[in-house]
């Protein structure tokens, strides 16, 4: 299942949401390469994580109350798809 791309808009809506600065985005830039390094470990902490909450697991469970493996498989997709590009400012 393709990934349907993000508008940017919405991107830049999220950025002025939490108030990232451009010096946060330097920093992000500055650290992707380790953070990729480690993305694998990074993304399945993150999900077990959310699995931990009712109201965040329901998006990865399956009808059976067990979690939806090729669905948290997926979700390894976003990186190879790119989603760690450099962020832009307006």
């Amino acid at each position: 299942m393709p990934l349907a791309p993000i508008c940017p808009e919405f991107v830049q809506e999220v950025m002025d949401f939490v108030g990232l600065t451009d010096a946060d985005i330097d920093m992000i830039r500055r650290s992707a390469p380790t953070l990729l390094r480690h993305e694998r470990a990074i993304t399945d902490a993150l999900y077990e994580h959310f699995l931990k909450f009712p109201a965040a697991a329901r998006f990865f469970l399956l009808p059976d109350g067990t979690p939806d493996q090729p669905r948290l498989e997926r979700r390894n997709i976003a990186w190879d798809a790119g989603c760690a590009k450099p962020l832009k400012r307006r």
